[in-house]
């Protein structure tokens, strides 16, 4: 009889933690995908993003270097290395070196 009211006990307990964190779980995950998502129509409107550091325009379209495998190509900044298959998180300002986040990915 104890172990069975010491067993609802502990499940009482869980649920009413996942009661309390689960709102906060999913409200982070909603705002996660909503930057996201912001940030992927800021990159198909725009050719170049400010600098943080100086206001100089970054050109979003050109040739890049892989940061993993070092492959070279010519396209859009923030597409997946088609060597290795890694994004970019950032990439660097021409002109005073600060490095612009990439706006689909999170952290």
């Amino acid at each position: 009889m104890e172990d069975l009211m010491f067993r609802s006990l502990l499940l009482t307990i869980r649920l009413a933690l996942w009661a309390v964190l689960l709102p906060f779980g999913v409200a982070s995950r909603l705002y996660r995908w909503t930057k996201q998502l912001a940030g992927a129509v800021v990159l198909t409107r725009r050719d170049a993003l400010p600098c943080f550091g100086c206001g100089s325009p970054v050109s979003l379209v050109g040739r890049f270097e892989c940061g993993r495998c070092r492959y070279v190509f010519d396209g859009f900044a923030f597409t997946r290395c088609a060597v290795c298959g890694a994004a970019p998180p950032f990439i660097p300002c021409q002109v005073c070196g600060v490095g612009l986040k990439n706006p689909v990915q999170s952290v």
